[in-house]
């Protein structure tokens, strides 16, 4: 028994996701909530949290090799200036 082959249609029909179920609509609305809350209150608190955080697991002693070096104007008048 010889089974042909079935013809291919020209057009098929594709299953096409809806475009909120796309990437990037998905990404699209994840952003501009994102962009919503930056600024809010609890997120400026988190993001300060975590700075502070990463500076003191990260931050060595301080060297003894800085020094503070003030110009104000009593200092350029004692040196002529």
């Amino acid at each position: 028994m010889i089974q042909r082959a079935k013809k291919k249609d020209k057009h098929p029909v594709m299953n096409k996701p809806a475009f909120w179920k796309k990437d990037w609509f998905i990404a699209l609305v994840i952003s501009i909530a994102l962009l919503a809350v930056s600024g809010s209150a609890p997120i400026v608190s988190l993001e300060r949290a975590a700075y502070d955080w990463g500076l003191q697991s990260s931050s060595e002693e301080p060297s003894d090799r800085i020094a503070v070096i003030a110009i104000d104007d009593e200092s350029l008048a004692n040196l002529g200036r």
